[in-house]
C-alpha cells in the first residue's frame, strides 16, 4: 500500500494493532470479521474462508486430474488459487524478435482478478458456501456466493460503471494495498487481456444466489509447451 501510494509511510514499522485501527478492523480492541477474512491466521471458526479447486479430464466432473481445497485468509486462498492455475493451465509460447515469450494460456492477471473479485465481493454470512475454481477441458469456471449489485448485469459490467462493492470494509482495504481498484474497471481489464491473446471474452453467468465468470480454453493452440 505504501509503494502504491495509497498508504502514508509513517505506515511503515508500525504495530499491527496500530495499523488494524487505521484500516478500521478493529471494534473496541477486537480484530473485526473483515479483519480475520483479510488477515486472519487462525481461520477454523470461519468455515466459509475456503477455496475448492479441480481439474477435470472433460467437460463434466466426472473425472478428476486434480482436485484439492484451501483454508485461510483472503491472500492464503488467492495464492492457493493462482498456483492451482500456473499447475493445471498450459503455457503458450511465441516468437518476439529474437527471444521466445512464454504466457499462461488464460491471462494470469485476469484470472487473478476474477479470483479477487470472487473473494473480495462473495456472501460471507453463508457458512455452508465457498468460492471454487474448476478448470474443464474447454472452459475455466469460478464461482462465488452472491449476486450481482441491482445497477449490474452480466451484459453492462463489461462496460464502464461505477464500483458497488457487496463487502465495503474487505474492498477497502484491498484498494488500499492495490490489489483491488475502485473504479469497476477490473472486469474491463480482464476483457482486454484475452482480446490481446485472441481468446474470448469472459462471460458471466448468474445462478441460484452464485456468480460465475467463464473464461473460454482454446483448445486448438499449436503453441502448446505442455
Amino acid at each position: 500500500g505504501i509503494a502504491g501510494g495509497r498508504i502514508n509511510a509513517s505506515a511503515e514499522g508500525a504495530t499491527v494493532e496500530t495499523l488494524l485501527g487505521k484500516l478500521k478492523l478493529l471494534n473496541n480492541g477486537k480484530p473485526t470479521n473483515a479483519a480475520v477474512m483479510l488477515f486472519g491466521k487462525n481461520t477454523d471458526d470461519y468455515p466459509q474462508l475456503l477455496l475448492r479447486m479441480a481439474c477435470f479430464k472433460g467437460n463434466d466432473k466426472n473425472e478428476f486430474l486434480d482436485n484439492k481445497q484451501e483454508m485461510g485468509n483472503f491472500f492464503d486462498l488467492l495464492d492457493a488459487g493462482t498456483a492451482f492455475c500456473f499447475r493445471n493451465l498450459r503455457l503458450a509460447g511465441k516468437i518476439v524478435g529474437m527471444r521466445r515469450e512464454e504466457q499462461l494460456e488464460i491471462p494470469a492477471e485476469a484470472l487473478r482478478e476474477a479470483l479477487i473479485n470472487a473473494l473480495c465481493h462473495r456472501e460471507y454470512d453463508n457458512p455452508r458456501a465457498s468460492v471454487s475454481l474448476a478448470i474443464y477441458y474447454d472452459r475455466i469456471e469460478i464461482v462465488n456466493p452472491g449476486h450481482f449489485p441491482a445497477q449490474l448485469t452480466p451484459e453492462n459490467i463489461k462496460l464502464q460503471h461505477d464500483s458497488f462493492p457487496f463487502n465495503l470494509k474487505i474492498a477497502q482495504v484491498l484498494y488500499q494495498t492495490t490489489y483491488l481498484e475502485s473504479w469497476g474497471s477490473g472486469v474491463r481489464r480482464m476483457v482486454k487481456l484475452c482480446e490481446a491473446q485472441h481468446l474470448a471474452e469472459p462471460e458471466y453467468r448468474l445462478g441460484n444466489n452464485t456468480v460465475t465468470v467463464i473464461f473460454r480454453r482454446n483448445r486448438d493452440s499449436q503453441n502448446d509447451t505442455s
